[in-house]
């Protein structure tokens, strides 16, 4: 009888940490997703040389403000909080930037307002590569945490 009871704990125990394994593979798969959805948008986006380029700036933007928002309802499995944090930052750091490439779209022609808008994109370029780096390292964390095999 004591072995059986051994038995089923172990199994318990098995089960527990399978699942454990299988949310945060789950997890990961839809950040991943998510990051390929956005990445496909662009470069349709930019493959795309016909049409009103603010229009199409706006509608990028509002798209990746609603993978935000898909990102920040996800809940995370445990050890996940900061690879979610990091996701959430990232896209937002995009956000910021077609705020500001939509506002340079709109001042074409008035160098004025246009210089301080090219600096400010370029600020913003730099906080974004440093954004993509902290996803890639806390969604290898998160991996190994979890024995994630990333590809």
């Amino acid at each position: 009888m004591k072995l059986l009871q051994q038995l089923l704990l172990a199994a318990v125990i098995i089960t527990m940490v399978s699942c454990k394994g299988k949310n945060a593979l789950a997890y990961n798969e839809k950040m991943v997703g998510i990051q390929q959805e956005l990445m496909t948008k662009v470069n349709k986006m930019q493959a795309d040389t016909t049409g009103d380029a603010t229009a199409k700036l706006i509608t990028f933007r509002d798209f990746a403000k609603q993978k935000r928002d898909e990102i920040k309802a996800a809940p995370a499995p445990d050890g996940g909080e900061a690879f979610k944090e990091a996701m959430v930052n990232d896209v937002t750091g995009i956000i910021e930037s077609y705020d500001v490439l939509i506002k340079i779209t709109e001042a074409e022609g008035d160098e004025a307002k246009l210089e301080p808008l090219r600096e400010s994109f370029a600020v913003l370029e730099k906080k974004i590569a440093k954004l993509d780096d902290s996803v890639i390292d806390e969604q290898r964390k998160f991996a190994k945490a979890n024995g994630i095999q990333l590809k």
